[in-house]
């Protein structure tokens, strides 16, 4: 009995051995070469500019032509990309308040992380926390207003652990401009009460997606009538100039 009980032991022994190399061999063989290409790191944003034509109204355009970011927020999309589990969707990022500063993400538990493998990522300014996992947004025709002229990541940029991501922005909108001017004969002061539009084409609203360039039906949309109230006023010999989105 004796003799039996060890050999009995002496087999078990050998089984759980050769079971630990193999699961040590099979471990070796799926992770060799791929762990340092899976640490996550987080995103860091090299820059990000205004691809922008014609007039630049707006304050926040420097006098070196250059957009002042100080205080602004975008959001950033990562993708469906190969390699990554799941997507990261509308992460906010906020540039300091001192020029030259860093993009930082606004909560430092929601934030956008990268592996040495490519992932495809998007981004938009201004931030709006309404717009979801799916990129929609809804456009409305309206005067100008910088808080409103959204700007986006047209195609997708590759982004890896290795080196800072850069966005270009272009607007989504067009822009109408509308220029009015008191004439010398007059000397009173002008109010433009309201602008309207009128054609069965013309949509006033519609939705846009962020994400994949494409803008709802016409049917989607409201057509027919564009309004704008309160314009301004015109007196000599300012001219007026409003834009509408």
């Amino acid at each position: 009995m004796k003799t039996e009980n060890k050999n009995f032991t002496g087999t078990f022994m050998f089984w759980v051995f050769s079971i630990g190399i193999l699961l040590f061999l099979g471990c070796k063989k799926e992770y060799k070469g791929n762990i340092e290409d899976r640490i996550l790191v987080p995103l860091q944003i090299g820059g990000v500019s205004l691809n922008v034509e014609g007039e630049k109204e707006s304050s926040s355009w420097t006098k070196s032509g250059e957009w002042n970011w100080s205080g602004k927020s975008i959001g950033v999309f990562r993708r469906s990309s190969s390699g990554y589990s799941g997507t990261a969707d509308n992460i906010k990022y906020s540039a300091g308040n001192s020029a030259g500063s860093s993009w930082e993400p606004s909560d430092s538990r929601k934030q956008i992380y990268l592996m040495k493998t490519p992932a495809k990522l998007r981004a938009y300014y201004p931030y709006d926390n309404s717009v979801g996992s799916d990129g929609i947004v809804t456009l409305s025709s309206q005067l100008y207003s910088e808080d409103k002229d959204l700007c986006y990541q047209k195609r997708d940029i590759s982004a890896t652990s290795g080196s800072p991501a850069s966005f270009t922005l272009g607007h989504v909108y067009s822009r109408f401009v509308f220029k009015f001017t008191r004439g010398t004969f007059y000397d009173g002061i002008c109010a433009i009460s309201r602008i309207k539009i009128e054609n069965s084409g013309i949509i006033s609203s519609n939705t846009y997606n962020l994400l994949t360039d494409k803008s709802g039906t016409p049917s989607d949309g409201n057509k027919g009538t564009v309004t704008i109230n309160d314009v301004g006023m015109v007196s000599q010999p300012e001219i007026l100039q409003r834009y509408m989105c």
